[in-house]
C-alpha cells in the first residue's frame, strides 16, 4: 500500500493538479452520474473526493468511510441480498461493513479483487481497519492522513470513475 501511494497515487495526483483544476462541483457531477453513488449522497461523496484533491485526506476519510459502507450495502441490496437483521427485541438493524463483506454472495457481486481490497483497507484488524477507526473516533490528526487514508481515497475515486465507463458501456449494449 505504501509503495502504491508513494510511487503512483501521490505523483499522479500531483500531476493531475498541475494540469487541471478539479472543483467540488465537477466531482459532484461525476458522483451524480456514477451508478455506485446512491441518490442523495452525491455532495457527501464529492466532498470526500475533493478533500483528496486538496491533500486533506484526514477529513476525506471521515466522510468516505461511512459512505463506502452505504455503497456496499446498496450494491448488495440491489442484488437481492438481505443487509439487515432483527434483534431479539424485534428491532431491525442494518449490518455493518464487516458483516456485509462477509456475506456469502459478496465475492460473486463485488468480485474477488474488490472484496479483498475493501476488507484489507476498511475492516481487517491486521490492516488499517479504517471503518472501525473512523466509526469509533480512534484516528488522530496524524493517523487520519495516513497512507491507508490516501489509498482508500484513490480506491473509491477509481470505483466512482470506473462506474461512469461501465454505465456508458451498458447504455451502448
Amino acid at each position: 500500500m505504501q509503495l502504491t501511494v508513494e510511487g503512483q497515487i501521490i505523483p499522479a495526483l500531483n500531476q493531475i493538479l498541475s494540469e487541471f483544476r478539479v472543483t467540488k462541483e465537477y466531482l459532484r457531477l461525476i458522483c451524480y452520474h456514477s451508478s455506485i453513488v446512491p441518490e442523495g449522497r452525491e455532495y457527501l461523496m464529492a466532498s470526500a473526493l475533493w478533500s483528496g484533491f486538496e491533500h486533506d485526506f484526514g477529513n476525506g476519510i471521515h466522510l468516505l468511510a461511512p459512505q463506502v459502507e452505504h455503497i456496499v450495502r446498496m450494491i448488495l441490496k440491489g442484488e437481492g441480498v438481505h443487509t439487515s437483521n432483527i434483534d431479539r427485541d424485534g428491532i431491525e438493524n442494518e449490518n455493518g461493513l464487516t458483516t456485509l463483506l462477509n456475506n456469502e454472495r459478496a465475492e460473486e457481486i463485488l468480485g474477488e479483487d474488490l472484496l479483498f481490497e475493501l476488507k484489507a483497507v476498511f475492516t481487517e484488524s491486521v490492516g488499517p481497519n479504517l471503518r472501525n477507526e473512523v466509526a469509533h473516533g480512534l484516528l488522530s490528526d496524524r493517523s487520519s492522513s495516513s497512507v491507508a487514508s490516501v489509498y482508500s481515497w484513490w480506491m473509491i475515486l477509481r470505483l466512482v470513475v470506473r462506474s461512469l465507463y461501465e454505465t456508458e458501456k451498458d447504455n451502448k449494449d
